[in-house]
């Protein structure tokens, strides 16, 4: 493992920390929804660096820690995609507001 610090993000210009419980929504929407699966698949794949208490790590055991999920910015724009492909104008299905809101905030980060 590597301290955060003593790493350099060049390349993952958006993040979003996402609690344990907070993970485990994006896997009970599962097949649901935009926000389950492919959400999973776009936040545990290339493009994705993870943070554990401000350490680098390998690999995620999801829903089981707080991670901060650095984002490739192509990783940050097809999660936004996911949203406006799926937006009908409603609150993001199926996640509590504190949650939305944090999706919410990166996408409006987005440039």
């Amino acid at each position: 493992m590597m301290a955060a610090a003593d790493k350099t993000f060049t390349g993952y210009p958006y993040q979003i920390t996402l609690t344990a419980d907070e993970q485990r929504a994006v896997d009970w929407v599962g097949h649901r929804d935009w926000n389950g699966d492919p959400l999973w698949q776009l936040l545990t794949g290339d493009g994705v660096l993870w943070t554990l208490n401000d350490v680098v790590v390998a690999d995620v055991c999801w829903g089981e820690e707080t991670y901060t999920f650095h984002l490739a910015e192509h990783v940050a724009w097809s999660i936004k995609d996911l949203y406006d492909e799926n937006d009908d104008g409603l609150p993001i299905p199926y996640f509590a507001e504190d949650l939305a809101d944090k999706f919410h905030a990166l996408f409006g980060a987005i440039v």
